[in-house]
Order: structure tokens, then sequence, then C-alpha cells
């Protein structure tokens, strides 16, 4: 869920407008925020460099705001930085050795953001940065990488210097930059940009690109990543064998376990654009894998409990049994099963093992749901985009 960092934003918020002390908001955070909240890593730190230079807004005596979205936040530390830092220094002013404004910086730190994060890369050496720095198809005005770099690094603490590597102060700035880049790109672009984050799926763990890129231009991304990915998936089931095409693209390997076991899997999609569409849709799921019946043909692991001798116990996995006397050299006789791990394929069940199929056929289980879910919402969106461009076409 992408909500708690507007959760965690009110937090600030409200102390803000109670006017609590920055140890007392810290507090707050660490003891009161869920633990799973996805918040970058430097969002504390950023929020409270920020919180003073944040424009007050007494007509609703809400005091200082701290934006809720992710993209709206860093748009504002970014500004701050630049800019409002200076305005609370009286007639200080930092001299900019590349001589860009606060628009033109952000035009050439987005497109630097795009071609670095495009290779994976947040940390360069100055041959590195002067490389990427050069590709640069906006620096028309004979911008030189060492002015660029020294205020990036000196001026904007937007990047560390260590020697002769750079890195950037956090990932999270690269990613807002890269999505502000994404963000002002024609059609053609942003639908081979639907392509990239499919082919990159594995990188984009605990990545923001995307995510704020649908926040900045919802539209843009609707209409040319996402209905073109969804009309391609679902084309794809209509030829073959509807939900169970769906389920062999995105779902193909379903691993569940029963009982007590050393750990849980989670299963998600093959996809990363299906992902981001089910993450958006969160379907209110009555059946989940653990509902899956036991069945003996696909049983991967065995789990039982043994006596550690210090009045605990702990799970081992009893199919290597050998294994087990050998790390507990006193035990007397094979534990008890009391977990057990299933792993099947779809095209292993489809068809064959009902007491399967039922489960996963069922109206309430959460990949079914998940299914007809998008093609409800990618009807919507189609209709949706259909009535705006006739609406707008009408006008002329």
């Amino acid at each position: 869920m992408k909500l708690c960092f507007g959760t965690y934003a009110k937090v600030l918020t409200l102390f803000l407008k109670n006017g609590k002390s920055n140890k007392e908001l810290l507090h707050t955070i660490v003891h009161s925020v869920d633990p799973a909240c996805k918040l970058p890593d430097n969002a504390v730190s950023l929020l409270l460099a920020c919180k003073q230079n944040l424009p007050n807004n007494r007509a609703n005596g809400l005091g200082k705001v701290i934006p809720t979205k992710m993209h709206s936040f860093y748009r504002e530390a970014f500004v701050t930085l630049y800019k409002t830092h200076d305005a609370n220094k009286g007639s200080y002013r930092r001299h900019y050795h590349s001589g860009l404004d606060i628009d033109e910086f952000s035009d050439y730190l987005s497109e630097f953001s795009f071609h670095s994060y495009r290779e994976s890369k947040s940390e360069f050496t100055d041959m590195e940065f002067a490389d990427y720095f050069g590709r640069l198809q906006i620096n028309e005005s004979g911008v030189k990488a060492d002015d660029f770099a020294f205020d990036l690094y000196a001026n904007l603490c937007l990047m560390l210097l260590d020697g002769n590597q750079y890195s950037f102060t956090h990932r999270s700035f690269q990613e807002y930059f890269c999505a502000v880049f994404f963000s002002k790109q024609n059609e053609k672009f942003m639908r081979r940009l639907g392509d990239f984050f499919e082919l990159h799926k594995e990188r984009m763990l605990g990545d923001s690109t995307f995510d704020m890129l649908y926040d900045m231009a919802r539209p843009k991304v609707e209409t040319n990543i996402l209905i073109p990915y969804l009309q391609d998936l679902f084309d794809e089931c209509d030829s073959g064998n509807g939900y169970w095409t769906f389920l062999e693209r995105i779902y193909p390997v379903i691993t569940y376990e029963k009982g007590e076991v050393n750990d849980y899997t989670t299963i998600t999609p093959t996809s990363y654009l299906f992902d981001f569409v089910a993450r958006l849709l969160n379907v209110d799921w009555k059946l989940h894998c653990e509902d899956l019946p036991e069945n003996s043909n696909f049983l991967l692991n065995e789990y039982g409990s043994v006596h550690t001798g210090d009045g605990t116990f702990e799970l081992v996995n009893i199919d290597d049994m050998e294994a087990v006397y050998a790390e507990y050299e006193y035990l007397q006789e094979d534990p008890v099963a009391e977990g057990w791990r299933y792993r099947f394929t779809i095209d292993q069940v489809c068809g064959r093992f009902t007491d399967i199929t039922n489960v996963l056929e069922d109206d309430r289980f959460v990949f079914k749901m998940e299914y007809d879910a998008a093609r409800r919402y990618f009807d919507e969106l189609v209709a949706k985009h259909q009535r705006k461009d006739d609406f707008f076409a009408g006008l002329f």
C-alpha cells in the first residue's frame, strides 16, 4: 500500500500544527506508524529539513501542510533546497555555477536521472558523471559537467562527493527526477516505457518511480501504458482459455503451506504492470492460497518440531532427516509432521485436479477476483478516455 506516505505526512502536519518538537515528532513516528509502511529511508530527515520552509496556510487554520503525495513532497523538497532556504537567510544567495534557474535545473537533473536510472546507476566516478552529463539532449547552452556537479553536491546537497565518487543523497531523489522526465515524454516513448518496467521487474523492489509517474501523469500512463498492456493481456486470454490463460501468464507457479512451517510464501505476479494494477484495485478477497486443499501429488516439504535442549522447540525440514540427526544428535525418533508445503504449476492442475481447480475458479478466490476486477477496470479506463476524447473533439 502506498497510502502510508500520506499517513506519515499527516502525522508530521499534526505535530507542526500543535508546535511539537522534533524529538517528540520522531518518537511518535517511530512508535506509532505501522512498521509495514513503505517510506523513503530519508523521509524523516528530509521532512524535518523542509518543514520550516513550507508555506503557511493560515486561512484554514492548518498551519504548515506537508504534501501527502510522494512526488509532491520531493518537488517541495527540491524547491526548498534550491530556493526557499536562501529566502530565509536575508541577503545571502548561493551562486549556481551552472547558471541554471530552478526550472532549467530540474529539467537537466531529470534527464541526467533518466540516463543513469536506465542503467541502474546511482553512484558514479567523475568520468561516469561526465559521460551521463554528455548524453543530455537538453544541454544546448553549453553547461559544463563540473559546474552542474558542483551545484548538485555543494549548493543543493542532492548528491554526495567522496573523493572522485558521486552518489545521490538518496536513490529516491533519482527516482523522483526520473519520473519527472518520463512524465514529459511523448506517446511513442511512453509505450516503450511500459516494456522497460516489465523487463526490469526484479530491480523494481522498493522502487517508487512508476508510482510517482502515475500520480504525476495519470492520463498518459493509463492511455499509453496500462490500457495497451491490459488490452494485450485480455486479447491473449480471450483467444486462449480465459482465466486459465491469465493464471498461466501471471501466476504460473503456486506455492502454499498448511500447518506450521518455518516461513510462508508470498506469491507475486510475474508482470510488473499487473502487480501495479493489482495494488491499485486491492481486491477484498475471501479465499487465498492457504485455502487450497492438501494434495500429496504436489507435496514439496514436511516440517516438524524438535526440542533444542533449552526448553524451546524449532521447526525443521523432516524431508532430510540425515541432516536433522546430524544437527540434533540427541534425537531418539523422527519428529511428527505438523506443517506441509505444496507447489504446482497451472498446467499441471488445469482440467485434472478438481479439488484444486474448484478453489482456483471460485469467484471469491484472490486471483479470480483480481482477474475479474482487472477486466472491469480495463473496460472503465477505455470508456473513460473515449468519453473524454469525444467531449473535447466535439468542442471544435
